[in-house]
């Protein structure tokens, strides 16, 4: 049996950079992987792969395990899955273009891993913590 996930993000490193999404939103600032919301008959890499060129215009491919985890704070079993770029340059895309605005930023952009790792407001939880744990000692290197 195949296992599902509500909903799924990407972990895209490339030239010790992670593709990011830079948010603002109710006055807050923050960053997210990129990914969402798993559509019917989805596996986590074919939802990774629609969500980072909706949200990125970056083509994707899948290059390592997917991880499978569960999110306390929204009570869902969601899923990252390790990719690299195939081509493209980040630009938004997709339904995030509408809804972009000063009040409702939506960014995507590379940022060192070293800097990124020492971010706080980085989300989902889970994502940045197997993040962290992956590249700590060898601050982006290879996933």
């Amino acid at each position: 049996m195949i296992e599902k996930a509500t909903s799924c993000r990407g972990l895209v490193v490339q030239n010790d950079k992670v593709l990011l999404i830079r948010r603002h939103k109710d006055k807050i600032d923050y960053w997210v992987f990129p990914g969402g919301h798993t559509e019917e008959r989805e596996t986590p890499p074919e939802v990774a792969s629609r969500e980072i060129l909706e949200e990125t215009g970056l083509n994707v491919t899948e290059v390592g395990e997917v991880i499978f985890y569960d999110n306390p704070k929204w009570g869902t079993h969601e899923a990252v899955v390790i990719c690299q770029v195939s081509s493209g340059e980040p630009v938004l895309g997709g339904p995030e273009t509408e809804r972009n605005s000063p009040e409702d930023l939506y960014e995507p952009t590379w940022v060192e891993v070293e800097l990124s790792l020492t971010f706080e407001n980085l989300f989902p939880d889970p994502v940045r913590e197997l993040f962290r744990n992956r590249f700590s000692c060898n601050a982006g290197k290879s996933l």
